[in-house]
């Protein structure tokens, strides 16, 4: 827990009140009545945080980590093994399909296109869910909230085509038949939108 508060930086003793946001920005009771119980640096709501029974040692510094919390790797490393799950579950689902229909489609382009359709949102899973811990819908800011998590969500769809576009799977080209970048034309080895 920090030790002063980051409004007017007066010394914030153990056994003191402070207020804390979810990013643990800590503020005495003058500074978050002044806020009106809105963290100025996040925009997130400030609660009393617990008092601590013990001064830090001389040396210790305050641990800004919150327990139970993941590394930044661990959470791209989370995404993309659920979202490989979910392509593979696809790629299952879909081949046994086209198996069921005698429609002759090989099991490596199933799987390419279904990780070409659901990869991209292993990129930009955890692109959203800190954009969504960032700009939290609360009663007193639940407007900006909003209209910012809205402007994130088309921000998310155009970034997720995008994505989409660059694999070798984004289109279909009926005089081909067979599924093109929408970028990249294989056969003049060019680009082309």
């Amino acid at each position: 827990m920090k030790t002063r508060c980051e409004g007017c930086g007066r010394a914030l003793p153990a056994d003191a009140a402070a207020y804390v946001c979810s990013y643990e920005c800590t503020f005495c009771p003058g500074c978050c009545s002044n806020m009106r119980e809105v963290c100025s640096h996040c925009g997130g709501e400030l609660v009393r945080r617990p008092r601590r029974s013990a001064s830090l040692k001389y040396n210790e510094e305050p641990s800004n980590r919150v327990r139970g919390s993941f590394s930044h790797g661990m959470v791209w490393a989370l995404s993309f093994g659920v979202w490989t799950f979910v392509a593979l579950a696809y790629t299952v689902t879909v081949y046994q399909l086209y198996r069921s229909v005698g429609a002759p489609m090989s099991f490596l382009s199933v799987l390419g296109l279904q990780c070409s359709q659901v990869l991209g949102y292993a990129l930009l899973t955890p692109l959203v869910f800190s954009f969504a811990n960032r700009y939290p819908v609360q009663r007193a800011n639940w407007i900006r909230s909003s209209l910012l998590l809205l402007v994130g969500g088309l921000t998310f769809a155009a970034a997720h085509v995008a994505v989409r576009g660059v694999t070798p799977f984004a289109a279909w080209d009926p005089r081909l038949r067979h599924w093109v970048s929408a970028v990249w034309d294989y056969q003049a080895h060019g680009f082309h939108i």
